[in-house]
């Protein structure tokens, strides 16, 4: 929001607080110059400025013109009276502890109301990232393949563990040595019997 000419002129005194500012300067700083040719327009701000900062000359004309005072024009800052109050326009005035207070809860206000407008602008982003999240979540995951999981094998077999399975090797060998060697001999005495049967055959015929 654009601050107002009387806002602004608030602001310059509040600057000007100690040293004070003229009537001149302000006009000037907020470019009226050109404006204040307007008689009515010109009074109107006296009115104002003269009633928001004190000038020792003009602080009865400023406060029966706010108060309403005496009846007559020639009691109040007025068309009839503008030129006294231009002889004093020169002249520093400073700004009213009141005024000085309504200056400041104009910006606490305004202050209040911009965090509460930023404050809106990151709710409504939150909410569009969120609304965003939803709808894209799907692509995202088509798009990007899950990343492969690392397999990490460890050993865990000790020197004992090797000795029992070199045991057990060991004793099948043997085992299975030793059912050769049965085997054979079997075989063997198979072999044998009909060797002596003939022989008793051989001699019988003889």
């Amino acid at each position: 929001m654009k601050d107002n000419i009387y806002i602004k002129a608030l602001e310059i005194g509040f600057r000007n607080e100690t040293t004070g500012i003229s009537f001149d300067d302000v006009v000037k700083e907020l470019g009226l110059v050109e404006k204040l040719k307007d008689e009515s327009f010109r009074v109107n701000f006296a009115i104002w400025f003269y009633t928001n900062f004190y000038h020792k000359d003009l602080e009865s004309l400023a406060l029966s013109s706010k108060t309403g005072g005496p009846i007559g024009n020639h009691y109040r800052i007025s068309k009839s009276r503008i030129k006294d109050v231009d002889d004093c326009s020169a002249d520093k005035s400073y700004i009213k502890g009141e005024s000085i207070q309504k200056y400041i809860d104009y910006l606490e206000i305004k202050e209040s109301r911009e965090s509460s407008q930023t404050a809106k602008k990151i709710s409504y982003i939150s909410i569009g990232i969120a609304i965003l999240s939803i709808f894209l979540s799907p692509f995202i995951s088509r798009i990007i393949p899950e990343k492969p999981k690392q397999v990490i094998v460890t050993e865990n077999r000790d020197k004992t563990d090797d000795a029992e399975i070199l045991e057990r090797l060991t004793k099948i060998d043997s085992t299975i040595n030793s059912t050769i060697i049965k085997l054979s001999l079997i075989a063997d005495k198979n072999v044998e019997v009909p060797i002596k049967k003939r022989a008793k055959v051989n001699s019988v015929k003889h």
